[in-house]
């Protein structure tokens, strides 16, 4: 299994376009934890410790999307160019994918962390020079800081799953974005004790500080995020296993 890791990561970062999406999942966060703590205005704002933590992470979400991207070219590149030499090397599919689930989970642990830690201190330390309440602490803080890097992973795999099961990086993409920008939050909108159990949405209440009512919290929520985007992988991992290569 050590090698199969290896090898799926030797492949993820010898593709330029991969290492601009995950040069652009550190440097956008980055960006914007010092961005926004410098232009919001304080007046037009409700200073919660929730608002303040999402200033702080203001680019986290895209550091998560980006992730999903990741994910799904992972497994969609294979279809395109190198699928058989891999299963030619290693036959056993589910282990192909279970290493492609491993590299995709600890690069989405990797950037989780590299947003969270260097956007809250940046983020948090302009904010506080600005005199925003944000305080390293408190109810819910450290509980969200290891949500925010946790769900960042998750985002991976949910594109590893997507990828494998549509085996087209356009639909796959589109699909994520789609459902986690208009769908997810659109259904949320309108019937929220419908939208609190979309899989985006619950997996959410994991990263925040005081999570939204109506929600399942940040246990259930997290687990019906972590379970949906293991289900997709697994399916996914189903469906390679039995289609030609």
């Amino acid at each position: 299994m050590t090698t199969l890791i290896r090898s799926e990561w030797l492949k993820l970062r010898t593709v330029a376009g991969n290492l601009v999406l995950l040069l652009l999942a550190v440097a956008l966060p980055v960006g914007f934890s010092v961005l926004i703590p410098l232009i919001i205005i304080k007046d037009r704002i409700d200073p919660t410790p929730e608002t303040v933590f999402g200033l702080a992470l203001a680019g986290l979400g895209i550091a998560q999307a980006l992730v999903g991207v990741v994910g799904v070219q992972l497994i969609t590149q294979e279809f395109r160019f190198t699928l058989r030499p891999t299963f030619s090397a290693e036959p056993r599919r589910p282990r192909v994918m279970a290493a492609k689930a491993v590299t995709i989970t600890g690069l989405g642990l990797a950037i989780g962390a590299i947003a969270v830690v260097v956007g809250l201190l940046i983020g948090g330390s302009l904010l506080r020079a600005r005199d925003f309440p944000f305080e390293y602490g408190g109810p819910g803080f450290w509980r969200a800081v290891v949500g925010s890097v946790a769900v960042t992973a998750l985002y991976g795999l949910v594109g590893l799953g997507l990828g494998a099961i549509l085996r087209s990086p356009a639909a796959a993409i589109t699909i994520f974005v789609v459902w986690v920008l208009l769908v997810e939050s659109i259904v949320y909108a309108l019937v929220p004790t419908v939208g609190q159990f979309a899989p985006f949405q619950a997996g959410a209440q994991l990263s925040s500080i005081d999570p939204v009512d109506p929600g399942l919290g940040p246990l259930w929520g997290g687990l019906l995020f972590a379970g949906s985007a293991l289900a997709l992988v697994a399916a996914g991992t189903a469906l390679v296993t039995r289609r030609d290569a």
